[in-house]
């Protein structure tokens, strides 16, 4: 976890930090819809599973799509890291 992208950290930075939380194994079937909630509503998950589990899933999404994010899905993505980085010294949520 000491490795979270900073704020101007590159997709490649993000990419590599996404990859090493695996969502569909960590959250399940739920991901998918969790992910898709909060990116509809402009939100961010309030624990650190569910946080690194969106973050893993949109990186998967771009991926997917062979692109880079968007402004909008940016945006998103560094709400997301923003979270982890005020979440990971929660002792009840900690991922370690």
């Amino acid at each position: 976890m000491e490795n979270i992208p900073g704020p101007n950290a590159t997709w490649a930075e993000i990419e590599a930090f996404a990859v090493t939380f695996n969502g569909y194994a960590r959250i399940g079937p739920r991901l998918g819809e969790l992910a898709s909630h909060h990116l509809r509503n402009g939100t961010i998950p309030s624990t650190l599973e569910e946080l690194r589990g969106c973050l893993f899933l949109e990186q998967r999404r771009w991926r997917h799509q062979m692109s880079r994010p968007d402004e909008r899905g940016l945006a998103h993505i560094r709400a997301l890291i923003e979270g982890i980085r005020a979440a990971k010294d929660e002792p009840r949520q900690s991922l370690e």
